[in-house]
């Protein structure tokens, strides 16, 4: 049994609220580690390494962010097909 078009917007809404409310503290972080290399002294190879691994970790969450996002779309996309079969 298919569950109901309508419960779908809620899926839909939450997962977009849900991205967007990760996307803001992590867009802050991403500022605080610009910030802080732009003042970090040259020779502090070691602290600027850990800067660079938090950056790439943020990446890792920001593309994890737009796959649930785009999975979303697909998902109302393929809902909206499915039902239109079926009527």
């Amino acid at each position: 049994m298919m569950p109901s078009q309508a419960s779908y917007p809620v899926a839909e809404e939450f997962v977009a609220n849900l991205v967007h409310a990760m996307r803001q503290p992590l867009s802050t972080i991403d500022t605080c580690l610009y910030l802080i290399e732009a003042l970090l002294p040259p020779g502090e190879r070691k602290a600027r390494e850990q800067l660079s691994e938090i950056t790439r970790q943020l990446c890792c969450i920001d593309e994890i962010l737009s796959s649930a996002a785009q999975t979303r779309e697909l998902s109302r996309v393929l809902t909206n097909a499915a039902m239109a079969a079926v009527t």
